[in-house]
């Protein structure tokens, strides 16, 4: 019996290992592959064929189990994976080295695949890096509290169905099947939602975490499944959590593909990420089990993973705000534009009319006003230009005034925009022309007089 157990512990650890890899490599290939556009659909459909599997191996090895033993089942299952492993290896690589690609994609591709930005030159940050930003620990985090429930499902669902429902084996698994084929349609229908309702801005700023955030909430309605009695609502409640469990961490992986500014450190941040998914998927089965035991129901189960369905949602709001694969992590979409109090049109008080057209009583140019020939120095000069293009012209009306407002009325109005903005005009910057024309040394005019008469 020792001899059984060790082999068959040595061959389910060798399944882990070789299974391991392949979630990383395949969220890889979606960032090489696809344009911004389509990674949601990419990874969805990519997470649709780890739901389809279980859904046409649940009957078919129930039946092989049935017709002859369990042993036979795990033959099957084996072979057509390395029937899978020639497909994949005759057929997969980057796209710069695929050759049975048209041309015209291939361009597409390389051109749309970083969002319409020209990714950085550095070799990536390293794990180190990655950890710095939380993004990386609430997609990890996150990951996990989806992968717990849909790995639940997937070893206790058939067992739950016979002990708890006592239904047949083969009809475990045929009711076991129709989550697992709804889920397929699912995935697909919401990361095609999801693709199609982000633009460059909104995805590079991680606004994709609302889509996990929606599939995580309704993974927790798997909770009420030891709560009903009718069998047909205990399979529709099943499609939830397995569909929306195995949708949140497809989108969870195209989130972090829209967060990573380093395409080198793509493969690290899959794999942390993945890590995370595998570690509370690992605890799954065990602390069902044990909870089955202790408590002689799976209802404390289902609980359990639809609380931490809702933990993951919160966690995904709220730290999967920054990017990834930079130095130090930003908020991701932050610009570094100018923070200013906006006033009436969107605009900073203090810059309010710099897009306006000069006047030509009082806006004059500068050098058109002597600021360069020793009227002060070149930063008060600066700050008149500023104040004129805001419409407090020394000397003159309101520029920007309503028409019909008097001329003291608008003085009025500009010594109290002047007392209340001043402070603010420090922070302006002059505009680069401006501040070409300052630095360029006045030419000498020729007298017209003087050419006329040369001998005077």
């Amino acid at each position: 019996a020792a001899t059984w157990f060790t082999t068959l512990l040595l061959t389910r650890l060798g399944l882990g290992v070789g299974e391991a890899p392949t979630f990383p490599v395949s969220y890889r290939a979606v960032r090489d592959w696809a344009p911004y556009k389509e990674r949601g659909r990419a990874v969805g459909a990519i997470q649709a064929g780890s739901l389809l599997g279980p859904a046409v191996a649940a009957p078919a090895v129930a039946w092989i189990i049935q017709a002859t033993s369990w042993r036979w089942s795990f033959v099957a299952t084996g072979a057509v994976g390395l029937l899978w492993v020639a497909v994949w290896s005759a057929l997969v690589s980057t796209p710069e080295r695929t050759r049975w690609i048209p041309e015209p994609e291939r361009q597409r591709i390389l051109t749309e695949r970083h969002a319409g930005e020209a990714p950085p030159v550095h070799d990536g940050v390293g794990y180190r890096g990655l950890l710095r930003s939380p993004s990386m620990w609430g997609l990890a985090i996150s990951q996990g509290c989806a992968v717990y429930s849909l790995y639940l499902y997937l070893s206790w669902l058939p067992d739950y169905l016979e002990t708890a429902r006592h239904l047949s084996i083969m009809k475990s698994g045929v009711f076991t099947a129709v989550p697992f084929y709804a889920g397929t349609l699912l995935i697909v229908l919401t990361n095609w939602v999801g693709d199609a309702a982000l633009n460059p801005v909104t995805l590079r700023s991680g606004k994709r975490r609302l889509v996990v955030v929606a599939c995580l909430l309704l993974t927790a309605m798997g909770m009420l499944i030891p709560f009903v009695q009718s069998l047909a609502l205990v399979v529709l409640l099943t499609i939830l959590p397995i569909s929306f469990s195995s949708t949140a961490t497809a989108t969870n992986a195209a989130l972090a593909s829209d967060l990573l500014r380093s395409p080198a450190d793509s493969g690290r941040a899959f794999a942390f990420m993945v890590l995370g998914g595998n570690v509370f998927g690992l605890l799954a089965p065990i602390v069902t089990g044990y909870i089955v035991q202790m408590t002689g129901s799976f209802t404390s189960a289902f609980v359990l993973a639809g609380v931490l369905a809702l933990f993951g949602a919160a966690v995904s709001l709220l730290l999967t705000q920054h990017s990834l694969g930079e130095e130090t992590p930003t908020l991701a979409g932050a610009t570094a534009d100018l923070r200013l109090p906006r006033g009436a049109g969107g605009q900073p008080p203090a810059l309010r009319g710099f897009d306006k057209p000069a006047r030509t009583d009082c806006a004059a140019p500068a050098a058109a006003r002597g600021l360069g020939k020793g009227r002060g120095s070149d930063r008060a000069s600066v700050g008149r230009a500023a104040r004129r293009r805001a419409g407090t012209c020394r000397g003159g009306a309101d520029l920007h005034a309503p028409p019909g407002r008097s001329r003291r009325r608008g003085d009025q109005d500009r010594a109290h925009r002047r007392r209340r903005f001043r402070p603010r005009l420090r922070h302006v910057r002059a505009r680069p022309v401006e501040l070409l024309r300052l630095a360029q040394p006045r030419q000498a005019q020729p007298d017209p007089g003087r050419e006329a008469s040369p001998g005077a």
